[in-house]
């Protein structure tokens, strides 16, 4: 309706025009619209694409920083916990993992768990598209194992890092891009013993550079 699009227009800031192209399915969204719509709906991008997977957004944007005016007013140690910010780490091709880095991000403790480590990692390459874009950057809880449908951050013979979605088989683990243009990674059983060691897994999104 013309007051459904002229809400997600406001919402967006995308044109009207546009809104309606899209949702006739005339012309499809670019990534940065495509997210500020998801956004606004409330839903995930790739539910919104039309991929089988659940409505509601996986990884929702939980520190977008606050004011200036609210700093002032508050303590940052009381509401904050800085993170170290350890490089990239490839959704795409597995790259090196940078862990020497005096960077920090300042997270809400909210989402820290007591007794757990944490680090923050950028995500390079596009193999976690649409749940993961490239520059985006996650708060990562270090633990040696993963559930199945875990996206987990996954070292390959202690020198390459990646982020992929975990599923354990009864003989092999497998590493699968949510992008369906990459293939997924098989270890066999002796392989994950030599080669795979995870170092955590995603809990948030930080940050989304569109």
């Amino acid at each position: 309706t013309t007051l459904f699009r002229s809400e997600i227009s406001k919402k967006t800031e995308i044109d009207k025009a546009s809104i309606s192209y899209y949702l006739k399915g005339n012309y499809e969204p670019k990534n940065d619209k495509l997210y500020l719509i998801a956004d606004a709906l409330k839903v995930s991008p790739e539910w919104l694409m039309g991929y089988d997977t659940e409505m509601e957004e996986k990884l929702p944007p939980i520190y977008k920083g606050v004011s200036r005016e609210e700093l002032d007013e508050i303590d940052e140690d009381e509401v904050f916990e800085k993170v170290p910010l350890l490089g990239e780490v490839a959704a795409g091709v597995p790259i090196y993992m940078d862990d020497y880095t005096n960077d920090t991000i300042n997270v809400d403790k909210r989402y820290i768990q007591y007794g757990y480590d944490y680090i923050c990692l950028t995500i390079r390459g596009d193999s976690m598209y649409p749940i993961l874009m490239d520059k985006d950057i996650v708060l990562i809880k270090c633990q040696p194992t993963a559930n199945s449908n875990d996206i987990a951050i996954v070292s390959v013979d202690n020198e390459v890092a990646t982020a992929k979605y975990v599923y354990k088989h009864e003989d092999k683990l497998e590493l699968r891009p949510a992008n369906l243009n990459y293939m997924p990674l098989f270890f066999s059983k002796d392989e994950v013993n030599t080669r795979i060691r995870i170092i955590g897994v995603v809990t948030n999104l930080l940050d989304r550079k569109l």
